[in-house]
């Protein structure tokens, strides 16, 4: 059996030292919860405001010295170069020019990003820190005063179909003699010469996203503005995550408006039964209808949007074509990111699925929160970015899928980072501990974001803590880290406790590490 651990380079803008001041706009009200995950702070927005206006375009090779602060749950605050990031093209950007988008790159640690989207209404965040994902939502009953949390922030939600919702992913079949390749486990992966490269060409979709009454009601403020707000927020988000793993990124369509429904334009009758399963086939019906074509089976010629998306409540989650280009969500970005990964092509590529898996979770598409302490697991696996980048330079198949290339694609100037790995094969005896040492320099940075990853190809489908008798070891999926370049298997942790297994939490069974265990 083939097994390959690979070092996963994470991409980066270019940073310089540069001269700052960092400009803290933030108060807590010592409303910070006993765990340190929530806590509450006052925002002076038109002070925020004011300096994050004078942020230069982000582009490549851009420099800034515009540094803000941004709370975190702990009470502490952590310092971002802040750019100019629009989502909204030129003639929605001058209908709506409250609504300003805005991104950071960590100062102090270079992997960190923040999105900030500012309205009349108040701002929304998120901050991609070293210790998980962090949401800044403001309160509904406190105007200014903001919840700081590394939960998503979960309002209520009606649930107008109990019990919707068993899978999130509907597999699309070429047709019978197309030879396509889903989960094979390519034979360049781990080799010096990559399948594709990334980051030396910007991608860009155009994105239709479907707001409907109810749930701008329950996630923004309920009005056309304010929706287009919370959608803008969940684009830029998510370009956060696309421009790092993929160099993708997604812009709204000029007539964005139009699609964010309120009390009084009404949800169309094609989403008030809150069932994904039914209302996921009539997006690319209704987009067309109101926006024109785009999505599957649109010649290029023709394409007014390449990927769309219905924002709903009462579903059990999120449902998307796999490969496809639309997706039905809750309106959270923990969902979105998982369905649009599968819109690229990806399966949950981890144990529970046969073919390429990258071990038991720890990744945006299967079970995130199955990864290390310290680790958030909001990232792509090298299997769904080398299967992204397969399809958008050679499409899923001949017909139908001219969306995959993308609207724009602009050359960028990087190259990739020298890597360097064990060159010679070795065997670790079973139930043995070990260390994996790697390095990569890069011209673009000055310390890159690294992490080591494990993928399989096994025919074998489990689950912990029922292991099959002749696979294993097994290893989750974590987080870059400016330290990934060594990583100690397992958990450091774990083997200080003389232990060779470590547990998801302390006294569970369901194991996220485990050391070679069976005879090969």
């Amino acid at each position: 059996m083939k097994r390959l651990f690979c070092t996963v380079v994470v991409l980066s803008l270019s940073i310089v030292a540069q001269s700052h001041t960092t400009i803290n706009n933030w108060i807590y009200n010592d409303a910070t919860n006993q765990t340190h995950t929530t806590a509450q702070a006052v925002l002076k927005k038109d002070d925020l405001s004011a300096a994050l206006h004078m942020s230069p375009l982000l582009e490549p090779g851009a420099r800034s010295n515009i540094v803000v602060a941004f709370p975190t749950p702990e009470g502490k605050t952590k310092d971002f170069r802040m750019f100019f990031s629009p989502v909204m093209p030129t003639s929605l950007a001058q209908k709506y020019p409250d609504i300003q988008t805005y991104t950071g790159i960590g100062l102090n640690n270079p992997s960190e990003r923040v999105s900030v989207t500012t309205s009349n209404s108040g701002i929304k965040a998120m901050i991609m820190s070293s210790n998980g994902n962090i949401f800044i939502d403001q309160l509904r009953e406190s105007t200014g005063t903001y919840r700081v949390s590394y939960h998503e922030n979960e309002k209520p939600i009606t649930d107008h179909c109990p019990g919707c919702g068993g899978g999130d992913a509907i597999i699309v079949e070429p047709p019978p003699g197309t030879n396509v390749s889903r989960n094979d486990f390519p034979s360049c992966v781990g080799e010096a010469q990559p399948c594709y490269t990334i980051g030396d060409t910007l991608v860009t979709f155009r994105f239709a996203g479907i707001l409907t009454a109810e749930a701008n009601n329950e996630f923004a403020d309920g009005t056309v503005a304010g929706g287009l707000a919370w959608m803008n927020a969940l684009v830029n988000q998510i370009n956060l995550l696309w421009v790092r793993e993929l160099s993708f990124r997604l812009e709204l369509i000029e007539d964005s408006d139009s699609l964010i429904y309120t009390n009084e334009t009404q949800t169309p009758w094609l989403f008030t039964e809150y069932d994904m399963y039914v209302e996921l086939p009539r997006v690319l019906d209704h987009l067309t209808d109101v926006i024109g074509p785009g999505g599957y089976d649109t010649p290029a010629s023709s394409l007014m949007w390449e990927y769309g998306a219905v924002f709903n409540v009462g579903y059990g989650g999120g449902l998307a074509y796999v490969p496809g280009s639309t997706s039905a969500n809750l309106p959270y970005y923990t969902i979105f990111n998982h369905e649009i990964g599968h819109n690229l092509g990806s399966s949950h590529n981890c144990s529970i699925e046969n073919g390429w898996s990258s071990t038991i979770g720890g990744s945006i598409m299967c079970w995130r929160g199955n990864t290390l302490p310290g680790s958030g697991g909001d990232q792509y696996t090298s299997h769904t970015i080398d299967i992204a980048i397969k399809y958008q330079q050679e499409m899923f198949w001949s017909s139908g899928y001219d969306y995959q290339r993308g609207w724009t694609r602009v050359a960028t100037g990087n190259t990739p980072p020298e890597v360097g790995v064990p060159t010679s094969g070795f065997t670790i005896p079973k139930e043995t501990p070990f260390v994996l040492e790697g390095y990569a320099t890069d011209v673009f940075v000055d310390i890159p974001t690294l992490s080591w990853e494990q993928n399989d190809a096994s025919d074998s489908t489990f689950e912990s803590p029922d292991f099959p008798e002749f696979t294993g070891p097994l290893f989750c999926s974590v987080d870059g880290t400016l330290e990934g370049h060594k990583r100690y298997f397992p958990h450091m942790p774990s083997l200080l406790e003389n232990q060779y297994d470590t547990p998801l939490s302390a006294g569970n069974d369901y194991l996220v590490e485990k050391l070679p265990f069976a005879e090969r």
